[in-house]
């Protein structure tokens, strides 16, 4: 587990280091183009490439294993979710994974429990609006076309402008800043709030805090966090300037209110600017009345959400069988040397072979090969030249006849049965042997029945 998590880790720091050079190249774009690309890099950490391939693994297994096994490069197999050695199994059951499994939940625990005690929090004594103040919230929420539940509230705190909820939005402001403002400030004040909520920019940097908390040890998460919000409020200054608000009112309504916090603060901090007042200024002052918002980088989007999403899934589909035999050279001796501990097996007239054992009869280069299907059954499959090369050895069995089969029950749904001078041997799913009616294949489904092999499954790997 321990391995599978830091593999995921370092593949989504990875990518999310590469796409955090896009925004920066995107300083003419919308602020919301740029915010959706911080948005793709924090979602890496919530979708791993193995659960995509694992389901591509799990959708082939719905097509017959013959039609297209060992036919993926390594490459492709390197995607899909890894059988660990049983050396490194023994190895990760240590007490060090253990213990760092257990602190990062203690560190996540609290994390998460933090967040929702202040979510919970009680926010003090909420006063009624005037009804100007809710007429003008009304005509502002239908110019932007905000749908849902909106609520407005006032409060004596000392609190800066701000919108609460995912799906019923409640915008918070402190008494007497309507006083304070000219009606103009005062509705870009209203429609950068407005904004977010028609955004639902709350659902996004929750979601994002969500994986900061989950994984609270790593930086680059709480930093594409800060950036995250930063551009919401870029963007959110955008849409009120493009719905009516005035370069010069929503400047100096910034100011007014920084000035009204600051007023009314002990502590003396005025957070309304998001990222940096001036440049949140200078972009406010620069937005042109007639420009357009362009829309989100489409073709950016499209192949992150390929390379996060679409790839490992179809990497998955094609490659999932040949996990069973995947690896370089090096590999495949690691694996040998592991071949003692294995547990599954297949049988072939009686007698049990490994897990890559490549069952070769006579000299007529037809080879069968034993793999784990994706349940764990042990079965026999067709193989070629790749596989040949990754297998543990070769068995060399006599040329039929000395293997004609008399099929016969097994005395288990598992194998498949043969009655021969020797006595009963037992099959495993997927064998393929020869009977006096012709060549038979063993049930690949564990029903421990034969049925006629077809030419194309004894044209099993070619000759070396």
């Amino acid at each position: 587990m321990i391995v599978a998590i830091v593999r995921h880790l370092i593949e989504s720091t990875v990518f999310s280091a590469i796409v955090a050079i896009f925004p920066f190249l995107m300083r003419r774009r919308a602020a919301a183009s740029r915010h959706l690309v911080w948005l793709i890099a924090a979602s890496k950490f919530a979708l791993p490439s193995a659960l995509f391939s694992f389901v591509g693994i799990e959708l082939r297994g719905l097509f017959p294993a013959h039609s297209f096994l060992f036919h993926t490069t390594i490459g492709l197999s390197s995607f899909a979710p890894s059988q660990a050695p049983a050396a490194s199994a023994a190895n990760s059951a240590g007490v060090l994974p253990i213990l760092l499994l257990a602190v990062w939940g203690c560190g996540a625990v609290m994390m998460l429990s933090v967040w929702l005690l202040r979510m919970r929090a009680p926010r003090g004594l909420f006063l009624a609006p005037s009804e100007s103040e809710i007429r003008t919230l009304d005509e502002l929420a239908r110019r932007l076309g905000v749908r849902g539940h909106l609520e407005l509230r006032t409060t004596r705190e000392r609190i800066e402008p701000g919108v609460s909820g995912i799906f019923r939005h409640t915008i918070t402001v402190p008494e007497g800043l309507s006083g304070e403002l000219e009606p103009g400030e005062f509705e870009a004040v209203l429609l950068h709030e407005l904004a977010h909520a028609k955004r639902r920019d709350n659902l996004a940097v929750g979601f994002v805090h969500l994986l900061a908390c989950l994984f609270w040890f790593h930086p680059m998460l709480w930093w594409i966090k800060r950036r995250l919000i930063a551009e919401q409020e870029l963007a959110c200054d955008e849409i009120a300037l493009q719905y009516g608000a005035g370069r010069d009112e929503f400047a100096s309504g910034i100011l007014k209110v920084c000035q009204f916090h600051l007023a009314r603060s002990v502590a003396g901090a005025c957070g309304i600017s998001g990222s940096s007042l001036k440049n949140r200024l200078e972009a406010i002052m620069s937005f042109q009345p007639n420009h357009r918002i362009d829309h989100s980088p489409r073709v950016l989007v499209t192949a992150l959400v390929l390379i996060m999403i679409v790839i490992p899934f179809v990497f998955g589909f094609l490659a999932g069988p040949a996990g069973y035999a995947r690896g370089t050279k090096d590999e495949g001796r690691a694996s040998a040397s592991a071949a003692p501990k294995d547990t599954v097996t297949c049988s072939f007239a009686g007698n049990s072979y490994p897990m890559g054992s490549v069952i070769r009869e006579g000299s007529s280069g037809e080879e069968q090969m034993c793999v784990e299907d994706r349940q764990g059954h042990a079965l026999f499959v067709k193989t070629n030249d790749a596989a040949r090369e990754r297998s543990r050895k070769v068995i060399f069995l006599p040329q039929p006849p000395p293997f004609t089969c008399q099929p016969a029950p097994s005395g288990s749904g598992k194998f498949c049965g043969c009655q021969t001078s020797a006595g009963l041997s037992l099959f495993s799913p997927g064998a393929i042997v020869h009977s006096t009616g012709g060549y038979l294949r063993c049930g690949l489904h564990g029903e421990g029945t034969w049925r006629a092999a077809t030419p194309a499954e004894r044209g099993i790997g070619g000759k070396n």
